[in-house]
C-alpha cells in the first residue's frame, strides 16, 4: 500500500476574507471542517496541515493534527497551492524521513466537502493509470447566454457580442457540458508532482461531488449560506449524529 498523505494548505491572508480559515460556520472554525473529514478518511494515513499562521497553527495542533510551518515567500496571495506541497513533502522527507507516494490536497475553502468524496477520489486514483485525480462539478454552458447582448469594448466602441447577421432560432440553441474543477480535492503521485510543478499531471481523472459539498468560502455571504447548509444537510455526518 502506498503512503497516502493529506496535505491541508491553510494559510493566513486572503483577499476575499480576512483570516478566513478561523471565520466560524456554527460555532466552529472553517477549516476545522476540512480536518474532521480528514480525519474520518478510512484511507488517508497521515494529515498535516501546512501554514505560516502561528494562530492557525495552534488551533490545528489542539485537533491533534501535525503541523508544518510554511515560509513567507509561499504564502503570499500570488504564491502557488503546489510549491506549498511541495515544501511540505520535502520538509516531511528531509526531516522524519517520511516519502508520501500519493499527496490528496484538501482545500479548507470548501468546508463542506465529506470523507466519502475523499475516499471516493483516493481509490480512484489507487485503481486506474490516472496520475492525477481533481474534484469537480458539471457545469452548463447555453450558446444562448450572449444572445442580443451589447457591449463598449477597449476603444469605447459600441459592438455587438454575438453574431446578429446569423441570428439563430430558439430551437437552433445548444447546451454544453463542462467538467468544472471545485478545488475542494487533488490527488497526485509525487513523481508527478515533482515533474510538471502542478497538482495536476497529463494523465488526470476527476471524481464528480455534488454542488451543496462544493460550495466555496470566499465571503460573508458564503459563510451564512454554508452554515445554513451545514445545519441542513451535513451536520450529522460532521459531528457522528443520527
Amino acid at each position: 500500500m502506498p503512503n497516502i498523505i493529506g496535505i491541508i494548505p491553510a494559510r493566513g491572508g486572503s483577499k476575499g476574507l480576512q483570516r478566513k480559515n478561523l471565520q466560524l460556520i456554527d460555532g466552529k472554525p472553517l477549516i476545522w471542517f476540512t480536518l474532521q473529514m480528514a480525519k474520518k478518511s478510512t484511507l488517508l494515513e497521515k494529515i498535516v496541515v501546512s501554514t505560516d499562521d502561528l494562530v492557525i497553527a495552534d488551533y490545528v495542533k489542539s485537533q491533534n493534527v501535525e503541523v508544518v510551518s510554511r515560509p513567507q515567500h509561499l504564502a503570499t496571495d500570488d504564491s502557488p497551492v503546489s510549491s506549498s506541497v511541495i515544501y511540505t513533502v520535502d520538509f516531511l522527507e528531509s526531516h522524519y524521513g517520511y516519502k508520501a507516494d500519493i499527496i490528496v490536497v484538501l482545500s479548507p475553502a470548501t468546508p463542506l466537502r465529506t470523507f466519502n468524496s475523499i475516499d471516493k477520489a483516493i481509490n480512484l486514483i489507487l485503481n486506474s493509470e490516472y496520475d492525477s485525480i481533481f474534484s469537480a462539478t458539471i457545469s452548463f454552458e447555453n450558446q444562448s447566454r450572449n444572445y442580443g447582448k451589447w457591449e463598449f469594448n477597449k476603444d469605447g466602441k459600441f459592438e455587438c457580442v454575438y453574431d446578429r447577421y446569423s441570428r439563430k432560432r430558439r430551437q437552433d440553441f445548444y447546451n454544453k457540458f463542462y467538467i468544472q474543477e471545485n478545488s475542494s480535492i487533488y490527488i497526485i503521485k509525487q513523481d508527478v508532482l515533482k515533474k510538471y510543478q502542478s497538482l495536476i499531471g497529463e494523465a488526470p481523472g476527476f471524481t464528480i461531488m455534488m454542488t451543496e459539498e462544493s460550495m466555496i468560502i470566499n465571503t460573508e455571504d458564503h459563510l451564512s449560506r454554508a452554515e445554513i447548509l451545514y445545519k441542513r444537510i451535513f451536520k450529522p455526518e460532521f459531528e457522528g449524529k443520527t
